[in-house]
């Protein structure tokens, strides 16, 4: 790994980084500070029937499960939380490697005594640093905040890791994906647009096929049907094939992103 490369892309990738983390950090504020008032009448709230069954079956919802913090969080963490993050671990994956055309500084490094395996590991080392960075201050930032919000029934702690761990892997396999993609294109085209509506089209996919068993089978050209943020199940944990899944798939990218970037022709 080249250190120089490395920090230089820390540097480049700053500003998207605080800006991202800091909308993420307030819907986790938000919501979470929400919970008491939740937490107040549930039974009220799920008898009122103010979402359809279709709608909680769209979005994952269990509302009559909210009895903790962890349970209802886990909703919104599903959803907007894990949503936005994958925008962001993709929108940096598209860009770190494939922007050197797009600035027309790939000749330059190119003629640096660097081979094309340490531009790419430094570049990986750098997107993973940004990604590890983002789920270590929200898991930070939701732990405190639920402390400080939670009811006598509490949550279990377990559940929560193993869903921010889901969450991780998902956004992991988003931004590898967008990596290997980006090199793809060729110089001046961006992946970003097209890698944004994979995540989007993605979980739109997964939540259809929640609704009805006919197109059950959408959810399976989705990644999203790879995590499991049911915290509310009394077996919740991991389950062996999800785990493969990510694995596999970004061990398959970050071999294919290495083997296509040595052989890529490369326009200054």
């Amino acid at each position: 790994m080249n250190k120089s490369i490395y920090f230089k892309e820390l540097k480049r990738n700053r500003k998207s980084f605080i800006l991202w983390t800091s909308i993420l950090v307030f819907i986790c504020i938000l919501h979470t500070a929400l919970y008491p008032s939740v937490a107040g009448d549930i039974q009220a709230l799920v008898s009122s029937k103010m979402v359809s069954e279709n709608m909680q079956d769209f979005f994952g919802m269990r509302m009559d499960l909210w009895t903790n913090v962890l349970n209802y969080f886990s909703t919104y963490y599903g959803f907007h939380v894990i949503i936005l993050s994958s925008v962001f671990s993709i929108v940096v994956g598209c860009t770190i490697i494939a922007k050197e055309e797009g600035f027309g500084t790939a000749d330059f490094l190119l003629t640096r005594p660097l081979t094309r395996n340490q531009i790419v590991l430094s570049k990986l080392c750098a997107y993973l640093t940004l990604l590890i960075a983002l789920h270590i201050i929200l898991s930070a930032l939701i732990l405190c905040m639920f402390t400080w919000v939670q009811n006598e029934n509490g949550y279990n702690m377990k559940s929560f890791w193993v869903m921010e761990s889901y969450g991780f892997m998902l956004n992991l396999f988003f931004g590898l994906m967008g990596m290997f993609l980006s090199i793809l294109i060729k110089r001046g085209k961006s992946f970003v647009g097209a890698g944004v509506g994979i995540v989007l089209g993605s979980f739109i996919f997964e939540a259809i096929s929640r609704i009805d068993e006919v197109v059950k089978w959408l959810g399976y050209i989705s990644p999203f049907n790879f995590v499991d943020f049911k915290v509310y199940e009394s077996n919740y944990g991991f389950t062996w094939w999800m785990v493969l899944f990510f694995v596999v798939s970004s061990a398959t990218f970050i071999y294919a992103t290495f083997a296509v970037y040595r052989r890529k022709d490369i326009y200054a």
